[in-house]
């Protein structure tokens, strides 16, 4: 179940990374970046989200580094629970003559149920990395 689920996190990871980047490299060349810490928080926070979310369940998988791996992972879902959350809010009422487009907020809560979908399985990596496994009985299964 372990692996499933930081294969599930890896992929939108992956996704949420390549979206970021077409997203930094469009607006890249028409606008200017300004460098006030709003802007600077933003991005780091955008280039930390996916970079936690492939690093996050590689580290889970291996025993050593299970906790911090399902840390990252946590927080990398975190960021991405953040931006989706803006998504929603931003996205279906950018249109110039402020309409709400329905296709736009169909898109921005798919990414909203995608990205909950994504907190709940780190939720589940961390919580199977920071204990060891106990039977019902509160004992340690044997390993």
């Amino acid at each position: 179940m372990k692996v499933i689920l930081a294969v599930f996190e890896l992929v939108i990871g992956l996704t949420f990374g390549s979206s970021v980047l077409v997203f930094f490299t469009s607006l890249a060349g028409i606008s200017v970046f300004e460098g006030t810490i709003q802007g600077i928080l933003y991005w780091t926070a955008l280039g930390l989200g996916p970079l936690l979310l492939v690093v996050g369940p590689i580290f889970a998988l291996i025993r050593p580094t299970g906790k911090l791996g399902g840390a990252f992972t946590l927080i990398g879902a975190a960021v991405l629970t953040c931006w989706a959350v803006y998504f929603v809010a931003v996205v279906p009422r950018a249109q110039p003559n402020k309409t709400l487009d329905t296709r736009l907020l169909l898109i921005a809560l798919v990414v909203l149920a995608v990205a909950l979908a994504s907190d709940i399985a780190a939720y589940r990596i961390w919580r199977s990395g920071r204990s060891p496994a106990t039977s019902t009985s509160g004992r340690p299964l044997p390993t």
